[in-house]
């Protein structure tokens, strides 16, 4: 499957039945999950955390559609988690991991 974007007012925008067929992906896929489970044992914080990574890959499409038609979806993501969960100035640090 090749995800492409959809050209509107000389905007280019991913199409949401695009966008579904990755997020279901990442859904039903054992290997999405598996990345997380290393990460986060505990269900409420795998799932806040997942919830902040499709927001970060859906804010940058171009690249979601990048890596997805190079077949390098899986590898992008499991280092986006690896850098998400590192990085002290990540979107997850900032709002989850920093001191209040």
């Amino acid at each position: 499957m090749v995800l492409g974007f959809i050209k509107k007012n000389n905007q280019m925008w991913i199409s949401a039945a695009t966008i579904q067929q990755v997020y279901d992906l990442m859904q039903i896929d054992f290997i999405y999950k598996e990345v997380l489970y290393k990460y986060f044992p505990a269900k409420s914080i795998r799932e806040e955390f997942n919830q902040e990574l499709v927001l970060y890959l859906f804010e940058h499409p171009e690249r979601i559609i990048e890596v997805w038609n190079k077949k390098e979806f899986k590898y992008y993501y499991m280092g986006l988690i690896k850098n998400q969960v590192m990085s002290n100035s990540s979107a997850w640090h900032l709002n989850f991991r920093k001191p209040q």
